[in-house]
Protein backbone atom coordinates (compact mmCIF):
# COMPACT_ATOMS: atom_id res chain seq x y z
CA UNK A 1 0.00 0.00 0.00
CA UNK A 2 1.38 3.38 -0.98
CA UNK A 3 1.93 6.43 1.02
CA UNK A 4 -1.05 7.95 -0.73
CA UNK A 5 -3.09 5.64 -0.17
CA UNK A 6 -2.50 5.09 3.56
CA UNK A 7 -3.42 8.68 4.16
CA UNK A 8 -6.42 8.69 1.95
CA UNK A 9 -7.39 5.93 4.10
CA UNK A 10 -6.68 7.71 7.24
CA UNK A 11 -8.53 10.03 5.87
CA UNK A 12 -11.47 8.75 5.86
CA UNK A 13 -11.67 7.04 8.60
CA UNK A 14 -11.26 10.46 10.63
CA UNK A 15 -14.25 11.87 8.43
CA UNK A 16 -16.46 8.92 9.61
CA UNK A 17 -15.67 8.80 13.42
CA UNK A 18 -16.25 12.92 12.91
CA UNK A 19 -20.03 11.81 11.55
CA UNK A 20 -20.19 8.74 13.80
CA UNK A 21 -19.54 11.07 16.58
CA UNK A 22 -22.34 13.78 15.50
CA UNK A 23 -25.04 11.56 15.35
CA UNK A 24 -24.60 10.10 18.63
CA UNK A 25 -24.58 13.59 19.95
CA UNK A 26 -27.85 14.31 18.43
CA UNK A 27 -29.22 10.75 19.51
CA UNK A 28 -28.00 11.37 23.01
CA UNK A 29 -29.88 14.45 23.63
CA UNK A 30 -33.27 12.78 21.89
CA UNK A 31 -33.34 9.34 23.70
CA UNK A 32 -32.09 10.98 27.46
CA UNK A 33 -32.92 14.33 27.27
CA UNK A 34 -30.55 16.58 29.93
CA UNK A 35 -31.92 15.61 33.48
CA UNK A 36 -33.03 18.47 35.61
CA UNK A 37 -33.05 17.30 39.16
CA UNK A 38 -36.55 17.73 39.45
CA UNK A 39 -35.90 21.65 38.41
CA UNK A 40 -37.75 23.35 35.66
CA UNK A 41 -35.05 23.46 32.51
CA UNK A 42 -33.37 26.22 32.14
CA UNK A 43 -33.26 29.10 29.89
CA UNK A 44 -30.56 28.66 27.61
CA UNK A 45 -30.97 32.18 25.51
CA UNK A 46 -33.46 34.29 24.15
CA UNK A 47 -33.90 34.32 20.69
CA UNK A 48 -33.64 38.06 19.28
CA UNK A 49 -36.42 37.29 16.28
CA UNK A 50 -38.67 35.61 18.14
CA UNK A 51 -41.46 37.25 16.37
CA UNK A 52 -40.79 35.83 12.97
CA UNK A 53 -39.75 32.35 14.76
CA UNK A 54 -43.37 32.31 15.93
CA UNK A 55 -45.43 33.63 12.89
CA UNK A 56 -44.43 30.79 10.79
CA UNK A 57 -45.90 27.27 11.53
CA UNK A 58 -49.18 25.68 12.86
CA UNK A 59 -50.67 28.06 15.86
CA UNK A 60 -53.02 26.31 18.16
CA UNK A 61 -54.68 29.02 20.38
CA UNK A 62 -55.79 32.69 20.02
CA UNK A 63 -53.91 35.19 18.04
CA UNK A 64 -53.61 37.37 20.47
CA UNK A 65 -52.26 34.97 22.91
CA UNK A 66 -50.09 36.68 25.40
CA UNK A 67 -47.59 33.42 26.05
CA UNK A 68 -46.80 31.52 22.94
CA UNK A 69 -45.21 28.57 22.81
CA UNK A 70 -43.08 27.23 19.74
CA UNK A 71 -41.83 23.46 19.45
CA UNK A 72 -39.71 22.08 16.72
CA UNK A 73 -40.35 18.72 16.80
CA UNK A 74 -39.98 15.03 14.48
CA UNK A 75 -43.18 12.39 14.95
CA UNK A 76 -40.34 10.04 15.05
CA UNK A 77 -39.03 11.43 17.70
CA UNK A 78 -39.61 9.45 20.72
CA UNK A 79 -38.92 12.54 23.29
CA UNK A 80 -41.09 14.44 21.41
CA UNK A 81 -44.06 11.65 21.34
CA UNK A 82 -44.24 11.70 25.59
CA UNK A 83 -43.92 15.29 25.85
CA UNK A 84 -46.77 15.86 23.38
CA UNK A 85 -48.56 13.50 24.64
CA UNK A 86 -48.29 14.56 28.46
CA UNK A 87 -46.56 18.33 29.39
CA UNK A 88 -48.10 20.21 26.24
CA UNK A 89 -51.59 18.61 25.53
CA UNK A 90 -51.74 19.32 29.68
CA UNK A 91 -50.95 22.56 29.10
CA UNK A 92 -53.51 22.99 25.94
CA UNK A 93 -56.15 21.75 27.66
CA UNK A 94 -55.33 23.81 30.62
CA UNK A 95 -54.84 27.01 29.51
CA UNK A 96 -57.11 26.61 26.06
CA UNK A 97 -56.95 30.08 24.24
CA UNK A 98 -54.99 32.08 27.10
CA UNK A 99 -51.89 29.95 25.61
CA UNK A 100 -50.85 29.78 21.88
CA UNK A 101 -48.51 26.39 20.41
CA UNK A 102 -46.82 26.77 17.40
CA UNK A 103 -45.64 23.71 15.78
CA UNK A 104 -42.83 23.87 13.33
CA UNK A 105 -41.10 20.67 12.08
CA UNK A 106 -37.47 19.35 12.44
CA UNK A 107 -37.54 15.80 10.91
CA UNK A 108 -34.39 14.66 11.72
CA UNK A 109 -32.23 12.69 8.61
CA UNK A 110 -31.91 9.39 10.87
CA UNK A 111 -35.77 8.97 11.07
CA UNK A 112 -36.50 7.52 8.41
CA UNK A 113 -39.99 7.88 8.43
CA UNK A 114 -40.00 11.54 9.72
CA UNK A 115 -40.30 13.64 6.87
CA UNK A 116 -42.69 11.84 5.24
CA UNK A 117 -44.43 12.48 8.14
CA UNK A 118 -44.37 15.87 8.09
CA UNK A 119 -45.52 15.79 4.35
CA UNK A 120 -48.80 13.71 5.30
CA UNK A 121 -49.21 16.41 8.24
CA UNK A 122 -48.78 19.24 5.66
CA UNK A 123 -51.46 17.63 3.76
CA UNK A 124 -53.74 17.09 6.25
CA UNK A 125 -53.28 20.72 7.48
CA UNK A 126 -54.39 21.81 4.06
CA UNK A 127 -58.13 20.24 4.66
CA UNK A 128 -57.70 21.93 8.10
CA UNK A 129 -56.80 19.29 10.16
CA UNK A 130 -53.39 19.69 10.62
CA UNK A 131 -53.07 19.37 14.78
CA UNK A 132 -55.91 16.67 14.88
CA UNK A 133 -53.50 14.55 12.34
CA UNK A 134 -49.89 15.11 14.45
CA UNK A 135 -52.10 14.54 17.51
CA UNK A 136 -52.96 10.72 16.21
CA UNK A 137 -49.10 10.45 14.57
CA UNK A 138 -47.88 11.31 18.42
CA UNK A 139 -50.54 9.28 19.61
CA UNK A 140 -49.92 6.43 18.22
CA UNK A 141 -46.23 6.83 17.00
CA UNK A 142 -45.57 2.92 17.74
CA UNK A 143 -47.61 2.74 14.33
CA UNK A 144 -45.96 4.55 12.00
CA UNK A 145 -44.79 2.17 9.17
CA UNK A 146 -47.42 0.09 9.94
CA UNK A 147 -50.52 2.12 9.58
CA UNK A 148 -51.45 3.82 6.50
CA UNK A 149 -51.13 7.88 6.66
CA UNK A 150 -54.43 7.54 4.98
CA UNK A 151 -55.73 5.59 8.16
CA UNK A 152 -53.75 8.38 10.29
CA UNK A 153 -55.53 11.18 7.87
CA UNK A 154 -59.42 9.14 8.92
CA UNK A 155 -58.45 9.31 12.66
CA UNK A 156 -57.73 12.96 12.42
CA UNK A 157 -61.07 13.76 10.70
CA UNK A 158 -59.66 14.26 7.40
CA UNK A 159 -62.17 14.67 5.17
CA UNK A 160 -61.06 14.09 1.38
CA UNK A 161 -58.82 11.08 1.74
CA UNK A 162 -58.59 10.96 -2.04
CA UNK A 163 -57.47 14.60 -1.62
CA UNK A 164 -54.92 13.50 0.30
CA UNK A 165 -53.45 10.53 -0.88
CA UNK A 166 -52.86 12.57 -3.46
CA UNK A 167 -50.60 15.68 -1.96
CA UNK A 168 -48.91 13.41 -0.42
CA UNK A 169 -47.55 10.96 -2.71
CA UNK A 170 -44.62 13.02 -4.33
CA UNK A 171 -41.61 12.53 -3.41
CA UNK A 172 -40.43 16.29 -3.77
CA UNK A 173 -39.50 18.54 -1.04
CA UNK A 174 -42.24 20.65 1.23
CA UNK A 175 -41.61 24.48 1.42
CA UNK A 176 -42.92 24.52 4.92
CA UNK A 177 -41.00 21.67 5.75
CA UNK A 178 -38.00 23.17 4.64
CA UNK A 179 -38.76 26.29 6.05
CA UNK A 180 -38.82 25.15 9.38
CA UNK A 181 -35.86 22.87 9.60
CA UNK A 182 -33.96 25.93 7.92
CA UNK A 183 -35.34 27.94 10.78
CA UNK A 184 -34.40 25.01 13.20
CA UNK A 185 -30.47 24.85 12.25
CA UNK A 186 -30.23 28.81 12.50
CA UNK A 187 -31.40 28.56 16.14
CA UNK A 188 -28.23 26.15 16.51
CA UNK A 189 -30.27 23.48 18.83
CA UNK A 190 -29.41 20.66 19.46
CA UNK A 191 -31.76 18.52 19.03
CA UNK A 192 -35.52 17.64 19.11
CA UNK A 193 -37.97 18.59 20.98
CA UNK A 194 -36.73 22.35 20.81
CA UNK A 195 -38.87 24.46 22.94
CA UNK A 196 -39.22 28.29 23.28
CA UNK A 197 -41.93 30.33 25.64
CA UNK A 198 -41.92 34.15 24.77
CA UNK A 199 -38.90 33.97 23.03
CA UNK A 200 -36.77 32.32 25.51
CA UNK A 201 -35.32 28.70 24.39
CA UNK A 202 -35.42 25.90 27.57
CA UNK A 203 -32.61 23.99 27.81
CA UNK A 204 -34.11 20.45 28.58
CA UNK A 205 -37.32 19.11 28.22
CA UNK A 206 -39.86 19.90 30.76
CA UNK A 207 -42.71 17.54 32.59
CA UNK A 208 -46.34 18.72 33.18
CA UNK A 209 -45.55 20.38 36.66
CA UNK A 210 -42.24 22.28 35.33
CA UNK A 211 -44.17 23.10 31.84
CA UNK A 212 -46.62 24.49 33.82
CA UNK A 213 -44.48 26.38 36.30
CA UNK A 214 -42.50 28.27 33.26
CA UNK A 215 -45.95 29.08 31.78
CA UNK A 216 -47.18 30.81 34.64
CA UNK A 217 -43.80 31.99 35.22
CA UNK A 218 -44.77 33.69 31.56
CA UNK A 219 -47.67 35.21 32.56
CA UNK A 220 -46.33 36.98 35.89
CA UNK A 221 -42.92 38.49 34.20
CA UNK A 222 -45.82 40.61 31.29
CA UNK A 223 -48.01 41.53 34.46
CA UNK A 224 -44.88 42.88 35.97
CA UNK A 225 -44.54 44.90 32.69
Amino acid sequence: MSVRERLERTATAALTLCAVGMTLMVARREFWPRRTGGRAPSVTHPIANWPAVAAEGHRVGSGTARVTLVEFADFQCPVCGTFARGALRSARIRYGDSLAVVFRHWPLPYHPLAYSAAHAAECAGAQGRFTEFADALFDQQDSLGVKSFADFAADAGVADLRQFVACGSTNDKVPSVERDMKAALALRSHGTPTIIINGEMLNGVPDSIQLDALIRKAFVKLHAK
